[in-house]
């Protein structure tokens, strides 16, 4: 079930998500409307519309690549990439 709790990077940093709970929110979320989507506490209404996708794409790459689990990160890409230049 979607957590009604507000968002939390500390919580969220580093957890771990499994397939099976990549799945089950998007069973959760895929029949909602998109305004009961921008209400859902700790996602951000901007990207409300961008869910359901990429719920997917993560899904999707998760199975094809064997992956059971993933670890969340609060970064994102250019702070990888800066990451990875920087040895």
């Amino acid at each position: 079930m979607i957590s009604d709790t507000s968002y939390d990077p500390g919580r969220v940093n580093g957890h771990r998500l499994t397939r099976d709970r990549v799945e089950a929110l998007l069973r959760e979320l895929a029949p909602l409307p998109l305004v009961r989507r921008r209400r859902i506490p700790g996602l951000e209404p901007a990207r409300a519309d961008v869910i359901l996708a990429g719920a997917i794409v993560c899904l999707v790459a998760m199975e094809r690549l064997g992956f059971p689990a993933l670890r969340v990160s609060e970064g994102g890409l250019r702070e990888g990439l800066l990451l990875d230049l920087l040895g």
